[in-house]
């Protein structure tokens, strides 16, 4: 259980560099509807990621070998991405998006979220699933929040 306490705190370390440094290319490519630019914050999570899979290598099933460390660092990198973009609609959609401090820790928790769904854990598995869940009803319900969601992916992937 400590690996993979270990590893999530990894995971959610990542998400906080990743949010701090990878969220700017993001910008950038939303802003200028270049979704080429988006590219080097995805490496980063996922170089990250892998690096974190390669010290605790216990912590998953699938971080043990090299290759399935890869697929897991994939897994984590992208839906942690969108779960963190559809995070930051909703506390867009709350008003509580001006600290910057909560916002790098709020928006770096889903990338463990996703890794926490993805351990030996039956327990974390379940936690991590339905607070993801939760996070999506939110974004789905709250007012707001989806339009700020499906504005951010139209501006990236539009020409």
């Amino acid at each position: 259980m400590r690996v993979i306490l270990l590893q999530l705190a990894g995971v959610w370390a990542a998400g906080c560099c990743a949010v701090l440094a990878g969220s700017w290319t993001f910008l950038l490519a939303a802003f200028l509807g270049l979704p080429l630019f988006a590219l080097p914050g995805a490496v980063l999570v996922f170089s990250l990621v892998y690096l974190v899979g390669m010290l605790t290598p216990d912590g998953a099933p699938l971080s043990g070998r090299p290759w399935p460390r890869a697929v897991w660092a994939a897994i984590i990198t992208v839906l942690g991405c969108g779960a963190s973009v559809l995070a930051y609609a909703v506390l867009n959609s709350v008003q509580a998006d001006n600290n910057v401090v909560l916002n790098v820790l709020l928006l770096a928790l889903p990338f463990s979220l996703v890794a926490a769904t993805l351990t030996a854990n039956w327990l974390a598995r379940i936690v991590a699933a339905l607070l993801l869940a939760v996070l999506v009803w939110l974004g789905v319900q709250l007012p707001g929040a989806g339009s700020s969601f499906t504005a951010f992916w139209h501006s990236l992937f539009s020409s």
